[in-house]
């Protein structure tokens, strides 16, 4: 049986040249990732840009939580995701989490700061606009964004949403309205300059906290989040509005369905888009203690206001899951997460929101909060995950995840891109690290289907390397001096066009070009073929050497 250990992919697209089409699992990571970076705490997914928060990246002095927004595009010659610019405004100070919200639209973007000291020099935040020549590829600062009235800790920019030329800032620690009630900005853009339109402070009849901690805004209308109807009790509230072309907010009504409870926190997470609202409410018991919910509204035009269509809930309710912690939906699709667990995905039937996909990254590691921070585009997803610990603490990771391939299983993974093949020749002789080479082979066994990913982990860092394959199995100690075995014989193949190294992590990936092996093995991987594979590397253990991985067998069909 083939271990299933996880086919982590950094920056590689796996797509398939069938009808298939696949999209395997792809992890992104920052290409100058540290110690804390918590890359991944926000996340936005548009036409083949993927814009991530790492919002206590350090600053240019080594400080900590200046933040940064990492841009990823995808070349779509290639089909891999390539890290194509990193955006860090001059003048952050430590904790200013610049990145702990994103939000685009269009030809620009707008990512908030909460704790930015700002020109004010009170620290009630800032939020920067950024604007974009080239679809997406580089960026270029706009404006800075800051409230007309803030006061410290205020939290302004811990919420942000872009819709033309108008923004919102959420600052739910604002205390106008009472200690920590909260209040949302609007900034519009008359073709020169961003100006403050108006403040809105918690509407009449909404107390508690944290008014603004979540905020949205399409197409004429806005939703903001938080507080309650009940002070002190944070059931939760959405506040809509109406918005004009001159940034001006005309209050509509108040949501909150019936059959909340004390501290559900309906509102605190929202997404809206195309007439289509989701709240959460992630401390909703109906299935558990704390398991959550969200609600699925959409826009009556006529009556002006929103409908309830469903309340949907995770397939497999986790008390403390949290689901509904994060909302994020295109217009037609929905997807709702739970902290660590996920995120599912549904679609409409009827009157009805169906779940359609679980969705869980295969490579996270044991820290994951996986599904607080959600992007979607259409049947791609983005996941952040800032606690990710695969390159260190906290260091972060984002996945990107197709959400119509097949998971007959049910674990969140695409069926084609899990482990294949047979594990065998382990474990193979230890490197310097104390362990050996494990290698994992993931894709699809149909042949015709050309999709195959060799994922080795427990490298040595920074070791280069490639793989080798070949349709007879072998067992040569020590070939050439080296201190591994060499598990292939017959005519053996070698991957040289694709040498890399195993970075930082210990782990060599590639994509197998099923059809365009290396000479001298045959051009082409056919059905009822039998093929093996095997990583040859260097080490220095203690001198300088190679050793091999154990290897895998697939039998293709």
């Amino acid at each position: 049986m083939a271990r299933h250990l996880p086919i982590a992919l950094t920056g590689l697209l796996l797509s398939a040249s069938t009808s298939l089409g696949q999209i395997c699992e792809v992890r992104l990571l920052a290409s100058d990732g540290a110690l804390g970076d918590q890359f991944g705490a926000d996340v936005h997914l548009d036409g083949g840009v993927a814009l991530i928060g790492a919002q206590n990246d350090a600053g240019s002095g080594g400080g900590p939580g200046h933040g940064a927004v990492y841009v990823n595009t995808l070349d779509a010659a290639t089909g891999v995701w390539v890290e194509t610019g990193r955006l860090q405004p001059a003048g952050l100070n430590d904790r200013s989490f610049f990145g702990s919200s994103i939000d685009r639209d269009g030809d620009r973007l707008v990512v908030g700061a909460p704790g930015d000291i700002g020109a004010l020099g009170t620290q009630p935040g800032e939020a920067f606009v950024y604007v974009t020549a080239d679809g997406g590829l580089t960026w270029s600062l706009e404006a800075v964004l800051a409230p007309s009235d803030g006061a410290a800790r205020d939290g302004f920019g811990g919420t942000v949403a872009i819709d033309g030329d108008l923004i919102l800032v959420g600052a739910e620690s604002n205390d106008e309205g009472g200690n920590n009630a909260g209040a949302v900005y609007a900034f519009g853009y008359d073709g020169v300059a961003w100006t403050q339109t108006a403040k809105e402070l918690p509407p009449s009849g909404v107390g508690g906290v944290g008014f603004g901690e979540s905020v949205s805004l399409d197409g004429g209308l806005a939703c903001l989040g938080g507080g309650s109807l009940s002070s002190g009790s944070q059931t939760g509230v959405v506040a809509t509005y109406l918005v004009d072309a001159a940034g001006d907010l005309t209050f509509l009504e108040l949501s909150q369905p019936s059959g909340l409870g004390i501290a559900d926190f309906y509102g605190a997470s929202t997404a809206l888009e195309g007439g289509l609202l989701v709240a959460g409410a992630s401390f909703d018991d109906d299935q558990g203690g704390n398991a959550g919910a969200a609600y699925i509204f959409r826009f009556d035009p006529t009556a002006m206001t929103f409908v309830l269509e469903d309340k949907v809930t995770s397939s497999s309710p986790v008390p403390q899951g949290r689901f509904g912690i994060e909302c994020a939906t295109d217009g037609s699709t929905v997807v709702v997460g739970a902290s660590g667990l996920g995120a599912w995905s549904f679609l409409q039937s009827g009157s009805s929101w169906v779940p359609a996909r679980f969705a869980l990254p295969e490579s996270v590691t044991s820290s994951t909060v996986v599904g607080e921070a959600l992007a979607v585009d259409g049947d791609l997803l983005l996941m952040g995950d800032d606690r990710d610990r695969s390159v260190g603490f906290q260091v972060g990771a984002s996945f990107l995840v197709n959400l119509s391939t097949p998971d007959l299983n049910g674990n969140g993974v695409n069926d084609l891109c899990e482990s294949l093949g047979t594990i065998y020749c382990s474990p193979a002789i230890a490197n310097s690290t104390g362990t050996y080479a494990k290698i994992e082979a993931g894709g699809s066994p149909f042949a015709t289907d050309q999709l195959l990913a060799l994922t080795t982990t427990d490298l040595p860092s920074f070791s280069f390397g490639y793989y080798l394959g070949s349709q007879t199995q072998g067992l040569v100690a020590g070939p050439g001096g080296s201190q591994g075995t060499l598990c292939l014989g017959g005519t053996i193949g070698r991957f040289i066009s694709q040498v890399t190294d195993s970075g930082s992590a210990g782990q060599i990936t590639i994509q197998v070009n099923l059809g365009a092996l290396p000479p001298p093995l045959p051009t082409m991987v056919q059905a009822g073929e039998s093929w093996n594979f095997q990583l040859w590397y260097r080490d220095v253990n203690p001198t300088v050497t190679s050793n091999f991985s154990d290897a895998v067998e697939i039998q293709y069909l």
